[in-house]
């Protein structure tokens, strides 16, 4: 959390900077007025300044692109503003689903350790992005005892709404959707339909589809939109912070339908990132886009057998093959940590860089008998994504 206090950075020139980048294609001869964002530079203030005027049961949302470090370092930034005023705060996040709330709170009253958190709420499976994003944030929360709520929806009810629609899907999917939904979105959806545009690779996509993608998005939304008010209604004297997508947290995402249960007022906090078609927010922090450090991979291909992890394919890159891996070996201990399976991998792995060397104890069939081979293995920086 050190790291965050020099992230946030407000400059005027650094935000005419990023105005012309955005609107430098448009034509200089206009018959009317386009519909551009205006920022006014007036008065340039700090979250230092802003954050201690949040009222309990105000809302406050920061806006995440998941693979960008340095939003998680703002999210981070402003959990601490409240811990650091002495206020009662609550997060609620999108990275773990309903389901796995008891698994959250045990983390939290520090009753399990990071990797049954992990391997708990299926964070690979049903999140999967790099953990080191949030890691310090869960952290965090766990050292000063701060609630966590699981608020995103289960992946097993937004695969049915996306396969069937909301009218069809089974009787126990209805019972964990959210109690209602408000389906006028209105200019959200164009923006929801971008970024359909840039998932769907099929051009001829029929309407039905899109509609379930909205009720998919709708369902996210309204879902983390009754988690926290929920939340807010059981602990009133509490500030919530929302960490989601920044689709999520646009004005007609989360924001509109927490007020919509509960009333209330809101706080959208975003990074200010030119290329995004959910650029919507109260307030816009220009700040350095600080990333991870690479993770090194073995790079070969993983799945979880009766004991360890078999190898099932080795790139032609990894250094790992040059160490004498096989396809067939299991991979029963990387380092300190026995492999039982392919989370264990993961958090083996977890902070290795390219170029680091790992001791892998490795299992081989040779004829009629198992052999025992330890091998070193140098990680590597892939050019594609590879386990």
């Amino acid at each position: 959390m050190n790291r965050q206090k020099n992230t946030i950075h407000r400059s005027r020139q650094a935000l005419w900077t990023a105005l012309v980048c955005l609107f430098s294609s448009v034509s200089m001869a206009q018959s009317t007025l386009p519909e551009w964002p205006v920022f006014s530079t007036d008065q340039q203030q700090s979250l230092q300044t802003i954050l201690p005027q949040v009222t309990p049961g105000q809302v406050v949302y920061v806006g995440e692109t998941h693979t960008r470090y340095a939003d998680h370092l703002l999210q981070g930034a402003v959990l601490a503003s409240f811990v650091d005023q002495g206020k009662p705060v609550a997060i609620g996040v999108e990275w773990f689903q309903r389901p796995f709330q008891a698994i959250v709170d045990r983390y939290i009253a520090g009753d399990i350790s990071e990797a049954e958190l992990l391997r708990g709420t299926e964070y690979f499976s049903r999140w999967g992005f790099d953990y080191r994003l949030y890691r310090d944030l869960m952290r965090y929360a766990q050292e000063h005892k701060i609630p966590v709520i699981a608020m995103n929806a289960a992946k097993e009810v937004t695969d049915a709404v996306m396969m069937q629609g909301l009218e069809n899907v089974p009787s126990d999917i209805k019972q964990q959707l959210p109690q209602s939904y408000d389906f006028n979105i209105g200019e959200y959806r164009k923006a929801l339909e971008k970024i359909f545009g840039q998932h769907e690779h099929n051009q001829d996509a029929d309407h039905g589809r899109v509609d379930r993608f909205m009720q998919v998005q709708l369902t996210w939304d309204e879902t983390m939109a009754e988690s926290v008010a929920r939340y807010i209604q059981r602990h009133p004297t509490h500030h919530i912070v929302v960490l989601a997508g920044r689709g999520h947290v646009h004005h007609a995402g989360i924001p509109t339908r927490v007020t919509r249960r509960i009333g209330g007022r809101s706080l959208i906090i975003n990074s200010y990132q030119t290329d995004s078609p959910f650029n919507q927010a109260d307030l816009w922090v220009l700040q350095e886009d600080i990333k991870l450090p690479k993770k090194g991979l073995m790079a070969v291909g993983l799945t979880d057998a009766q004991h360890g992890v078999e190898v099932t394919s080795i790139a032609p890159y990894s250094k790992a093959g040059e160490a004498g891996l096989k396809l067939g070996d299991r991979i029963v201990a990387l380092g300190n940590t026995t492999i039982n399976d392919f989370i264990d991998v993961k958090m083996a792995l977890m902070d290795a860089v390219p170029g680091d060397q790992v001791r892998a104890l490795v299992l081989r069939q040779e004829g009629d008998r198992e052999i025992s081979l330890p091998l070193q293995l140098s990680l590597v920086d892939p050019p594609a994504q590879s386990h």
